[in-house]
């Protein structure tokens, strides 16, 4: 005789084999619910890197399941897509590096989730853009009003879409709360919040993954390869370049592999740093060298830039980091600050010219650091333009156009300079562009080397390249009467193009100096007939030299050629009716 002990007995035996369910239920759905909670079946939460805009939710009930990163055919498992608004990239030349950090982050929710519908509503969210309603969610809904402490995987999904969109503060706020409650902590929660720094549009957040750093350095927490990759990119995006050289350290311990791309973060913020950026530039690169990491074209174009805009800072450091690399006991530089002339014009007793790019770095015959500060003497100390462009080849790299235009604005301001570097780029066979070719017309005007200036458009058509208006806007500078602005805007004229107001003022403060009223007339009369829209600085120049005109003494103006004190009188006429349809014109 069954008692109500044995009746109670045989439920609860069949409630912990989930067999109840077949005596009230249809067949299809207890057998679709008993599934869902076999033990061998774990509901995952994934994020693909390689595409921000898109968050995947594994919640169990048909198509194909990866298990571990394996097809398993004998369980099923659907995948919904959340749209998530995609943040295009800072460094866009750095596009290609994000694939790198390539990551399906998978959140192993427990087999009876109990906040499933919670989770369920801060996805609906996230896919709506509505980041601060999803965090209502976990704050108000579910602390306040239900009385639910959030799991591990709740803070998970919301730290790791702040890290996607750039929300450090938001982030670590969400990470404390997560270390109050003593939740467990993922590898790639870790991961995305060095990601939220680095996908962070300003500088930030530098304090917060030091201190995270120390923190799991205390615990013995182990960082994962693709953790110190947005760790770099963290720390290249505040800046911080001692704090990247530590962490490529850290995996050079662990022989981690280290891709071009994520370092190439730490090379950006090197142009940034001023005062240190080429001591910190000259470390990575060295740093990369012994790391057998092969450079780009774009580590040596940092390079470069940081020749050109950075200072080395410290001279102790920067010599600490030559020591670092092996210079030699019997070639240490000296870092008193006596007075020396431009380290890279002392060409006497020359024996070995310094390169610290080499291996070893070399300074040669040079014993003085304390006035490196001009780009011309940073390039020296690279070895000149043949050092660089040799250890490009070195690593089988092809100069560009910005390496060559690079070399130009950090080499010696002199004509020979030039040539050695044209010729550099014609048996290289560099793809120069019309820039490269302004930048030395520039320089050669700057000089006032005026017909050098000009040979410029006959190696522009050697070439094959047709000038842009700032060439002539540079060799504008070179016009010192009105033959020569007649000559350059006939050559304008063929390649179909106009002159500029930028163009016209050059002319007019070269014909101001000599009072060479023809040619001034000539630059009124091609505004009148172009209809430019001149600035207030040309309508400024032109209205103090009028002024300056009246007040000519007659004495003074006796002295004057005839032709040029009637050009004088003329111009003084004519200029007010000028000035008046300018100004109608500007106000139409």
């Amino acid at each position: 005789m069954l008692t109500v002990y044995h009746c109670k007995t045989f439920w609860c035996s069949l409630s912990r084999c989930g067999a109840a369910r077949f005596l009230f239920e249809p067949t299809a759905v207890a057998h679709r619910r008993n599934f869902q909670q076999s033990p061998d079946l774990l509901s995952y939460y994934k994020v693909d890197d390689a595409d921000v805009s898109q968050i995947f939710v594994e919640d169990g009930s048909r198509t194909c399941f990866r298990k571990h990163g394996k097809d398993s055919n004998s369980t099923l498992r659907s995948t919904t897509n959340i749209a998530i608004p995609s943040h295009q990239n800072k460094f866009n030349s750095l596009k290609d590096s994000d694939v790198y950090l390539q990551d399906k982050i998978m959140i192993k929710l427990p087999r009876r989730c109990r906040q499933k519908k919670y989770f369920d509503m801060i996805i609906k969210l996230l896919q709506e853009r509505r980041l601060s309603e999803a965090l209502d969610v976990v704050q108000v809904t579910m602390l306040k009003r239900d009385c639910v402490k959030p799991d591990y995987y709740i803070y998970s999904i919301l730290i790791k879409y702040c890290g996607l969109i750039g929300h450090p503060d938001m982030a670590f706020k969400l990470y404390t709360d997560m270390m109050k409650q003593g939740l467990f902590v993922e590898q790639t929660v870790y991961l995305h919040l060095f990601l939220s720094v680095g996908n962070c549009s300003s500088p930030n957040g530098l304090q917060a993954i030091r201190d995270l750093l120390a923190f799991m350095n205390e615990k013995g927490v182990e960082l994962e390869t693709k953790t110190c990759w947005a760790a770099l990119r963290a720390f290249g995006q505040c800046g911080s370049i001692e704090d990247g050289i530590r962490v490529l350290d850290y995996m050079e311990t662990r022989e981690m592999y280290i891709p071009l791309p994520v370092i190439s973060y730490l090379f950006r913020a090197c142009v940034l740093d001023k005062l240190n950026g080429f001591r910190y530039v000259l470390l990575l690169y060295k740093t990369m060298v012994k790391l057998k990491i092969k450079p780009e074209i774009y580590q040596f174009n940092n390079l470069l830039h940081c020749t050109r805009d950075c200072h080395l800072g410290s001279v102790e450091k920067f010599v600490s980091v030559l020591n670092r690399f092996g210079l030699q006991n019997d070639d240490r530089a000296s870092i008193d600050n006596k007075s020396c002339e431009n380290v890279s014009m002392r060409t006497n007793s020359i024996r070995q010219p310094p390169n610290v790019l080499s291996d070893p770095p070399t300074l040669g015959f040079l014993r003085n650091l304390a006035n490196i500060k001009t780009a011309q003497d940073r390039l020296f100390l690279l070895g000149g333009a043949e050092g660089v462009i040799g250890e490009m080849i070195k690593c089988n790299v092809e100069p560009d156009s910005s390496a060559v235009c690079y070399l130009l604005q950090c080499g010696p301001n002199t004509i020979s300079a030039e040539t050695k570097l044209l010729e550099i780029v014609e048996r290289l066979k560099v793809p120069v562009n019309v820039r490269f070719f302004n930048g030395i017309s520039r320089r050669r005007v700057r000089r006032q080397e005026h017909t050098e200036a000009k040979e410029v458009l006959t190696m522009l058509k050697m070439k094959g390249l047709e000038p842009d208006k700032y060439t002539f806007d540079i060799l504008s500078m070179t016009c010192k009467d009105v033959a020569d602005a007649m000559d350059l805007l006939d050559e304008m004229d063929s390649y179909g193009l106009k002159p500029t107001v930028v163009l016209l003022n050059c002319f007019l403060m070269n014909a101001f100096k000599d009072y060479q009223m023809d040619f001034i007339n000539v630059v009124l009369d091609i505004v009148d007939r172009e209809q430019l829209e001149v600035d207030s600085r040309f309508i400024t120049s032109v209205e103090n030299f009028f002024k300056k005109c009246l007040n000519i003494p007659m004495t003074t103006l006796n002295r004057f050629p005839p032709e040029k004190t009637n050009g004088i009188q003329e111009f003084c006429k004519k200029y007010p009716k000028w000035r008046s349809t300018i100004q109608t014109r500007n106000v139409n």
